[in-house]
């Protein structure tokens, strides 16, 4: 008898777990919900969407092998798109993203999911994640080609759910972003060295000769700082360690490692 019962509970929670995945799985449609120009709605065509469960939302693109955060790309380079859905109490976390031109078409080419898939949803290739994922950590790959203009545009929505098997009492997230061809440098060796930061190491004060635009990223890929048209950049608030500084000079843009003290 209580092997009987046994058998039966593992079955009827077999089951049950079967009904969840299977909902969820199916509300998960293979549609573009990515938010860009070409999509055909948002994740709040299934899910309400409006709840706050304290969710965040980043996306940061970095060249395949590095963890530099980048807004510039190069014609047959593959670049790495991760993305963090996190916080809250949400269990279960989705997301959709994709990388297209300014009409919504798309650019390049898309590969090598984390936790999801590549499809094609309204002609537009796109990221879109697994039925089940807890950890609300995905990935992408893309690649820029000959077609691909000199500025994309990358879209990505999510969907923080309550875990409670229903469309409603969710957060929902986007996130969109630029990113620019890189032009060719043809700086001389001396205007080059109007750009350096300095001092290098730093303690307090990062410097640069000339007036430039940007942010300071950490190895992780967060943003701690941004600065605009100015020669001075005050970092002595973050932490000792290893940053990545990624700069305009109003017409070329530059990546650069410093080290705080």
């Amino acid at each position: 008898m209580n092997k009987r019962f046994t058998i039966l509970s593992t079955c009827v929670a077999a089951i049950a777990m079967w009904l969840v995945q299977s909902s969820f799985s199916n509300g998960m449609s293979d549609s573009n919900y990515s938010g860009s120009p070409a999509s055909n709605g948002k994740c709040t065509n299934c899910h309400t969407g409006g709840a706050d469960l304290s969710a965040t939302l980043n996306v940061v693109v970095a060249e395949k092998g590095t963890v530099i955060p980048t807004t510039i790309f190069k014609e047959g380079t593959t670049y790495s798109v991760a993305i963090a859905l996190t916080g809250g109490t949400s269990m279960r976390r989705g997301v959709n993203s994709t990388i297209v031109d300014e009409s919504g078409a798309t650019v390049g080419a898309f590969g090598n999911p984390t936790d999801g898939k590549i499809i094609t949803a309204n002609g537009v290739k796109l990221f879109t994640h697994s039925p089940a994922n807890i950890t609300g950590i995905f990935a992408y790959e893309w690649t820029p080609d000959a077609n691909t203009p000199e500025t994309v545009k990358i879209y990505t929505t999510g969907i923080a759910a309550d875990s409670k098997n229903g469309n409603n009492g969710d957060q929902f997230l986007e996130a969109a972003g630029t990113l620019t061809k890189e032009k060719t440098n043809a700086l001389s060796n001396a205007a080059q060295a109007e750009l350096e930061l300095f001092p290098n190491p730093c303690s307090n004060v990062l410097h640069s000769k000339i007036k430039i635009t940007g942010s300071i990223y950490s190895t992780t890929g967060q943003k701690v700082i941004t600065f605009s048209n100015t020669k001075t950049v005050a970092i002595d608030h973050l932490d000792a360690g290893q940053y990545f500084v990624t700069f305009t000079d109003g017409q070329n843009n530059y990546t650069k490692t410093i080290v705080k003290l």
